[in-house]
């Protein structure tokens, strides 16, 4: 009998025991689910149903020195980076730990956000309807990447981040595009450097968010990027304006190298296909939101994009490529407490070439109406 009793004790000790570290583990760990579909209806081609964003999230804590983040996207699927040996679909895998006096000090190591100033990318995704072609086509999104941060206090912070400035090796960029890399040399340590000051004002109504960097990727091939995102959060009326240069060595990301190698292709037949040089990009992204009423909301996007060739051998000068986003939308949320949204928008888009690559490529126009429904899940 008293080894019974014995067991029974010694079972009730260990149940509570574990409930108590469960729910220690459900006051630190956050489990989210980044939800929007909706009805696609393009004014040229083909619509449909689409799966915008599904992506799951745990992030926590250990301790108060610890953090944790993971974050995968479910509606995509593709191989390892052949350089960072991680698939796209992996946007954090991170572990952060703070230090020093106030652990005003961490360091974060493992795949992570680019930090460089866009609160257009930073932001929550499941919010973002449409994206600037210079975050959906010329970044490296989610590198692994060493980030040391500072800070200095509640309205100020510092930031220092290495990262891969490509997910692929350069062999594995020059097979992809097929072009011949003419003298171009892999980079030994093909990194890139952000540093990055975040700033809060006037009762954190206003925030900053701005940033150098320097990568490369071929060797001797410098880029540089200076980047200045602006948001402010007032009572009705929020939005941000994101403002980028960045001077890039080689097109790398192969956003313009294709038209230029057709164009040169037209003056010589037996030009060879080659990354593009010397290529510049800027970039201005604004959007506006207005709470009509607690449920109904208006939202706006203006993106204005243009790439300017600094090759002196093409002639072809500032605005070889322009191209433009605008995006109208109409949002409903029905619960004060959660953050879910029926909505519907108009979204028109703009690619525009510079004579002679307009004789190549004519200006193409994109009108997109779309409805559907998000929701941001905050599940344990």
């Amino acid at each position: 009998m008293k080894k019974i009793f014995l067991t029974l004790s010694l079972f009730g000790i260990s149940y509570a025991g574990f409930a108590q570290t469960l729910e220690e583990i459900g006051k630190n760990v956050d489990i989210n689910l980044y939800l929007r579909s909706s009805l696609e209806i393009p004014e040229n081609g083909q619509g449909g149903m689409k799966a915008n964003e599904a992506r799951f999230e745990v992030r926590g804590n250990v301790g108060e020195q610890l953090e944790y983040r993971i974050r995968y996207r479910l509606n995509r699927n593709s191989p390892a980076g052949t350089l960072n040996n991680a698939t796209s679909a992996l946007d954090h895998a991170y572990v952060n730990y703070k230090f020093g006096e106030g652990y005003k000090w961490s360091t974060m190591v493992g795949k992570q956000i680019n930090h460089y100033g866009s609160w257009e990318f930073y932001d929550n995704p499941t919010f973002e309807y449409q994206y600037s072609d210079y975050v959906n086509r010329q970044q490296n999104l989610f590198p692994v990447a060493a980030m040391v941060s500072y800070n200095a206090d509640d309205n100020n912070s510092f930031h220092i981040q290495a990262y891969n400035t490509h997910s692929q090796t350069f062999s594995k960029l020059v097979e992809s595009t097929g072009y011949k890399p003419l003298g171009l040399e892999q980079s030994k340590l093909p990194l890139g450097v952000n540093f990055a000051w975040k700033g809060s004002f006037w009762d954190k109504k206003f925030h900053t968010f701005y940033s150098f960097t320097t990568s490369q990727v071929a060797k001797g091939k410098q880029d540089y990027k200076i980047a200045l995102g602006n948001k402010w959060t007032l009572d009705k009326f929020s939005g941000y304006l994101d403002l980028q240069h960045s001077q890039n060595a080689i097109d790398h990301f192969n956003v313009i190298s294709k038209e230029l190698n057709a164009y040169q292709q037209t003056l010589d037949p037996t030009y060879v296909h080659q990354f593009a040089k010397n290529v510049q990009f800027q970039s201005v992204a604004l959007r506006l939101n207005y709470a009509i009423t607690p449920k109904w909301h208006i939202t706006g996007k203006s993106v204005y994009e243009r790439m300017n060739s600094k090759d002196n051998t093409l002639a072809l000068g500032n605005e070889m490529n322009q191209r433009t986003l605008n995006l109208l939308g109409l949002e409903f949320k029905p619960f004060e407490r959660q953050n879910f949204k029926l909505f519907t928008y108009y979204a028109y888009r703009t690619n525009t070439y510079k004579k002679p690559l307009h004789t190549l490529y004519p200006q193409q126009n994109h009108g997109m109406f779309a409805i559907g429904a998000l929701w941001f899940v905050n599940a344990l």
